[in-house]
């Protein structure tokens, strides 16, 4: 499948709000037939294929065509029943129902009309020829012939319902990697046929991760030799381009970052030939310690030990010097000669990742990129390397200290600030930000200002709202997407959209303050 690095798809335009009904009604039924692969118990079963049933009415009732249609076929049929039946002693009834057909039910309908609109009309017209029949003299031939012909035309309701969900164009979620233990332990073997008996245990594929998959699991052989390790894989149903999304750029970043001594966990091998399991992937091993929370909160105790290992650690990352990254994947953002310049291609690094244009319009990121681009820092800053994704949810703490900082898939040489400013927001305000930038600069000797701390702030809206506009766009338009992309628009995309507003206002006060400072310094 194609990836957000497809070109082709930067043509597409959202016509409507994505994803549309349709494609989320596809995603749901795909996930419960992908989970349903694992449920024995014969009542669940059951159930699941009632819901399957119903999610294909709901999507049949998006396609309006056919009830269109039908309800033209059913009116044609009570107006011609009107003119078959006698009045005799029923002649206020027919008058009713001529009456309610000339008022109510016009010949079509608009086709612009929504299914509830629609069905309405349906529900009168099947009422009044219900009426009608019931009226009918049955020993007319005519009649029985008419009756039978309303038989047939509302049968095909049903026809319709049962071929629609037989035809409905559904594929098995994948995510291009359909692992077990089984299937790990086959590979290792062949690939280390030196570590005899060698077998998968404790294999558990870790819940979440938007565009890698991440297994953690050990191994033992029969000389009873003992490996815990994380397996990094590619999915197919990636939503954005990032410095490192392909796997292999990743390994390698990670590989130097490990030999230039950064706390991350040491790579041991990629594996770039995506037949062996389906995809491409690097092994890992295990380290020491657990996260700290998601990506907007932590869920655990702030101490000023872990805090100040939370600043050690990046600040470590931060003080590499950026000839020894020359040969890696952020090479190119070395080419900006000016903070300056590498803030305003860091905007269009966001505001044009491929599926922005085929994704939902929206103003509020509009009006952040116009923003940031007009309050561009003009103070002098560092570029250094940056993580792109530091918080809770990207680092591994045990005893108190960092062990591992994982998910180096968004790296580029940038401001530090970039960084401090996404780790403060993503502990929920439990950070104390004065500690942190006081540490901070002991630790490195720069200090970052308030304002780039705000004008972050800001930009942090920004990539929310990308990555809400890409993962609706990528589902809408590949049918093995994973349903867990919905979370960012239906549940993280509010941070970005909610708080735009007051983080500029915060940084512009800001501002103002800094160039008032400036011209007093400055005479």
């Amino acid at each position: 499948m194609s990836t957000a690095t497809d070109e082709s798809k930067t043509e597409l335009r959202a016509e409507g709000f994505l994803p549309g009904n349709d494609r989320l009604l596809r995603g749901v039924q795909a996930t419960l037939r992908w989970i349903r692969k694992d449920i024995a118990d014969a009542q669940s079963l059951h159930e699941l294929n009632a819901i399957d049933c119903v999610l294909s009415e709901l999507a049949s009732r998006e396609e309006t065509r056919f009830y269109l249609e039908h309800y033209r076929a059913l009116r044609s049929l009570l107006a011609e029943g009107l003119g078959l039946i006698e009045g005799g002693g029923q002649a206020t009834k027919l008058q009713t129902i001529r009456a309610a057909l000339s008022a109510n039910l016009p010949e079509s309908l608009e086709a612009a009309l929504s299914f509830e609109a629609i069905s309405i009309r349906i529900n009168e017209v099947m009422r009044l020829l219900a009426t009608l029949i019931a009226i009918a003299d049955t020993g007319d031939a005519a009649v029985l012939e008419f009756m039978a012909r309303v038989s047939a035309c509302e049968n095909n309701l049903h026809i319709r319902r049962v071929k629609y969900a037989d035809t409905r164009k559904l594929i098995e979620r994948d995510s291009g990697l359909s692992l077990d233990a089984q299937k790990l332990t086959a590979y290792l073997r062949e690939r280390f046929p030196d570590r005899r008996g060698i077998r998968v245990t404790n294999f558990k594929q870790l819940v979440g991760g938007f565009q890698k998959v991440t297994i953690l699991f050990e191994t033992i052989d029969d000389e009873q030799r003992r490996q815990a390790l994380v397996m990094r894989a590619e999915k197919n149903d990636r939503f954005m381009a990032f410095t490192a999304s392909d796997i292999r750029k990743e390994f390698a970043f990670v590989k130097a970052l490990f030999e230039l001594g950064i706390p991350v966990a040491e790579p041991l091998w990629l594996e770039d030939d995506e037949r062996r399991l389906g995809q491409r992937f690097f092994v890992s091993r295990k380290l020491a310690g657990e996260n700290y929370g998601s990506a907007v909160t932590m869920d655990k105790p702030l101490t000023d030990e872990v805090m100040r290992s939370f600043v050690e650690a990046i600040a470590k990352v931060h003080l590499l010097t950026t000839d020894s990254l020359r040969h890696l994947a952020v090479s190119d953002w070395l080419s900006y000669p000016t903070p300056q310049d590498n803030w305003r291609a860091n905007i269009d690094y966001w505001r044009n990742q491929l599926w922005m244009k085929a994704g939902n319009p929206s103003a509020i990121v509009d009006r952040l990129a116009h923003w940031l681009r007009d309050n561009v820092p003009q103070e002098r800053a560092p570029l250094c390397l940056i993580h792109g994704d530091y918080g809770p949810h990207n680092v591994l703490v045990d005893q108190g200290a960092v062990t591992g900082i994982v998910d180096w898939e968004m790296p580029r040489i940038g401001d530090p600030a970039e960084d401090i400013a996404w780790f403060l927001q993503a502990c929920g305000g439990k950070a104390d930000y004065r500690k942190v930038l006081e540490w901070y600069a002991e630790i490195t000797g720069h200090r970052i200002s308030e304002y780039r701390l705000r004008y972050y702030d800001v930009f942090g809206c920004l990539k929310l709202m990308a990555a809400t506009i890409c993962a609706e766009a990528t589902f809408e338009h590949h049918e093995d997407a994973s349903i867990v992309w919905l979370l960012l628009p239906y549940r993280m995309g509010f941070f970005g959209t909610s708080t735009a507003e007051a983080r500029i206002e915060a940084a512009e006060a800001l501002k103002h303050t800094q160039a008032r400072v400036l011209n007093t310094v400055n005479g």
